[in-house]
């Protein structure tokens, strides 16, 4: 077993390995190792074939990367799974086994590095997968689950600790069940605690959690370095269930933030999963407020909570209730915290995206109040990146040059910020860049912040051909949370990308129009046959339904897919660049539409969106332009 050699060899290196193997006779090994899991200093991921499809591997693994403590392996030849490919790690598919192989020196100068809190950026060559972010607390034990290792450092490490301040923890108590099954309470409880470590917040193991009470209950807390804690009930009345949760400050000894949800009992699973993922985008929304250097005001937390509900929780792009309450809450804090650079930058950010869908004299005050906004949170941190994704959203849509500009600016102060890397990408799959736009929009997938990512991140992926491992996460996802619509609208795209058209089509839902229903199961039908006769029935649908701009999104791509680029380029004069933000014309660029790019009035649709100008004065041409179809692009655009 290749894992117990590496075992070997790392003992042989000078370090101290704890892995399975180690767990004693009738102990329980789901605790067992969570514990190790929570102490471990490092933990180091063994990727295979069969690593990649274990759920118990990359469940590890998310907590491992979101506590800071991943190295990344490869032990035969294999895809990592979804968003943690855009992280180097080190290959050792080729390696002979020895502990004086190069491959393991490499290992050990990463975990040297890493434990000084370095983050290294290895040079992969071409036939190494990607993999790895070096970068680690001073703890002292380590884990393994199936291919999963992790590594105890050599006693010598133990003295260098980090002097820099931990963040503060999350812990989720054990939810309550009254008059439910416990084991619905368990299964939250776990939810929970997996959403906040997807998404990037310090928390505490489960039997850590568990021992947060009695008389010492704040020295525990302390020790534990926890300043939050999540509690809550499940209550079953019938055949429904009503789960009540808060989230308490334990250093002030407030209660700041309150959630409650309803479902059927027949169905806990979809419950669960709808409330776990509330609670953990509030909380990762919040976080900065709640985090080092964040809000001391409690009554300030809980407006930002309250934010953070509104925009996550609250149907805010339609509900101007809840958009007008979501700026004055802001102002609030603004007013009250004039040094706290995230309430401006929000502010910014989403009155800059929000805007547009407001009556015009409102949406006028509010982007002057973004705009304001933008600038003092910049005087305040100048890496605050939201501040310059909002600059970019004030400007006019077609304004691609300046617009990406601010872009990159937002991703160069601050590389891991979620929403820079989003936007950035979301724009350059409007440019037609749908490479590089997945490479960011997984960046932006690997922090939960606001808005879940992930999903979007796998349809760019997807979009740009990358189909394999992108499939393979949504699936997962939406198994273990079937209320997320999101992931399932991507997963849905994604087969259609990768050609499986049957598999996509088990997936359809009741639709609210007959007619672009018939279109798209119509279309479908030609891509998988190929049959001129399919498609002919499908052209007939399309030059059936009236133009309407609304329905643009839906018609467009499967109109162009089954061949009929008439109707396709009639619904697409209908559109036009950035409502509310970006991700509109993107549609020009996706695998459906290829008949429409060989088409020789894209080109004129094209300099419609302002997209020739852009390509012709900076070079950035989109990716269907590449090789020897770059020449033609540029005389058809010179042509326009």
């Amino acid at each position: 077993m290749r894992v117990a050699k590496l075992i070997s060899a790392l003992r042989t290196a000078g370090f101290d390995p704890w892995w399975d193997d180690d767990i004693p006779a009738g102990a329980s090994w789901e605790q067992t190792i969570e514990k190790a899991l929570a102490n471990a200093q490092a933990v180091i991921v063994c990727w295979s074939p069969i690593s990649v499809a274990s759920e118990n591997v990359r469940s590890e693994a998310r907590v491992a990367r979101s506590r800071g403590r991943l190295v990344q392996t490869f032990l035969k030849r294999c895809d990592p799974p979804l968003f943690f490919g855009e992280r180097q790690g080190i290959d050792l598919s080729k390696w002979s086994g020895s502990a004086h192989d190069p491959a393991i020196a490499r290992v050990k100068d990463a975990l040297e590095a890493a434990i000084e809190g370095q983050q290294i950026n290895q040079v992969t060559a071409p036939d190494t997968p990607s993999g790895g972010l070096l970068r680690f607390r001073s703890q002292i034990v380590g884990t393994a689950i199936a291919f999963l290792a992790a590594i105890l450092v050599a006693g010598w490490w133990l003295a260098r600790s980090t002097t820099s301040a931990a963040p503060s923890r999350v812990a989720v108590q054990p939810i309550k069940s009254l008059g439910a099954d416990p084991a619905v309470a368990d299964s939250l409880t776990d939810q929970i605690t997996t959403s906040l470590n997807d998404g990037h917040i310090p928390t505490v193991s489960r039997t850590d959690s568990e021992g947060l009470s009695g008389v010492d209950a704040d020295q525990k807390l302390k020790s534990l370095e926890v300043g939050y804690t999540v509690n809550g009930t499940v209550e079953r009345a019938g055949n429904s269930l009503h789960a009540r949760l808060h989230l308490d400050d334990r250093v002030r000894h407030q209660s700041l933030w309150s959630y409650e949800e309803s479902g059927t009992a027949d169905d806990p699973t979809k419950l669960n999963s709808a409330i776990a993922r509330s609670i953990a985008s509030v909380i990762s929304c919040a976080y900065r407020a709640l985090g080092p250097g964040g809000l001391t005001d409690t009554e300030l937390l809980s407006r930002y909570l309250r934010v953070c509900d509104l925009f996550v929780n609250h149907d805010d792009a339609s509900d101007f209730k809840s958009t007008f309450e979501l700026f004055d809450d802001l102002r609030l804090i603004m007013s009250k915290a004039p040094n706290f650079a995230p309430a401006f930058s929000d502010f910014a950010k989403f009155g800059a995206y929000l805007a547009p869908l407001l009556p015009p004299d409102q949406a006028t005050t509010v982007r002057a109040e973004s705009a304001r906004a933008a600038r003092r949170a910049l005087q305040i941190d100048p890496h605050a990146a939201d501040a310059y994704v909002a600059q970019a959203m004030l400007l006019h849509p077609t304004d691609w040059v300046r617009r990406e500009a601010l872009l990159r600016k937002a991703v160069s102060v601050d590389p891991k910020w979620p929403h820079a890397n989003g936007f950035l990408a979301m724009l350059l799959t409007e440019t037609g860049r749908m490479r590089e736009s997945a490479v960011y929009g997984q960046r932006a997938a690997a922090a939960d912040l606001q808005i879940d990512w992930k999903p979007f991140g796998a349809k760019m992926a997807c979009d740009a051909g990358q189909t394999g491992s992108a499939i393979s996460e949504l699936r997962q996802r939406v198994s273990n949370s079937p209320a997320d619509s999101d992931s399932k609208w991507a997963l849905r795209w994604c087969l259609v990308d990768a050609g499986r058209i049957g598999e996509a089509q088990t997936m359809d839902q009741p639709s609210d129009n007959s007619a672009v229903e018939g279109l798209r199961k119509a279309a479908e039908k030609a891509m998988k046959s190929g049959d001129p006769a399919d498609r002919e029935k499908a052209k007939q649908l399309g030059s059936k339904l009236p133009t309407d701009a609304s329905l643009a999104r839906f018609v467009i791509p499967w109109s162009a897919a089954a061949g009929d680029v008439d109707t396709a380029f009639r619904f697409a004069e209908t559109q036009s660049p950035g409502y509310p933000t970006t991700g509109i014309i993107d549609f020009l660029f996706i695998p459906q539409t290829e008949s429409m790019r060989r088409d020789p009035r894209f080109f004129s649709l094209a300099k419609r969106y302002g997209l020739t100008q852009f390509w012709m004065t900076t070079g950035r041409w989109p990716d269907f332009c590449a090789g020897a179809r770059l020449s033609n692009c540029k005389s058809a655009a010179a042509a326009q």
